[in-house]
């Protein structure tokens, strides 16, 4: 068999898995019953590209922080930091706060 379709047999499954994750993260952020997903916003206040490195980091952990953020007890200090235009100390009530800081230090490399 040729090579490149070799590659493309063995790495078409993990692109499609990707694919389908981002999708199901976006639908979650989209119909989130819990609460609101202020992830995307938390993201933006980083500064640079943070949303779209979080998006292109992998699908897993963004999914993941999405499922988080909608499930978040904390939104309304959430809301209320994000409102007051702080750049720091969403770490004392994120439980993504871990996520947010490694896309905020990805960006930072760029």
């Amino acid at each position: 068999m040729n090579p490149f379709l070799e590659s493309l047999v063995l790495v078409s499954p993990l692109v499609l898995l990707g694919v389908i994750s981002v999708y199901a993260a976006l639908q979650a952020w989209e119909s989130a019953d819990d609460g609101p997903v202020l992830l995307g916003e938390m993201l933006g206040r980083q500064g640079g590209d943070a949303l779209r490195m979080a998006t292109a980091s992998g699908a897993h952990d963004f999914a993941s922080a999405v499922r988080r953020c909608a499930n978040c007890a904390a939104a309304q200090h959430c809301r209320s930091w994000l409102d007051s235009g702080a750049r720091e100390g969403y770490e004392d009530f994120c439980p993504n706060a871990g996520y947010v800081g490694r896309i905020a230090a990805l960006t930072a490399k760029r």
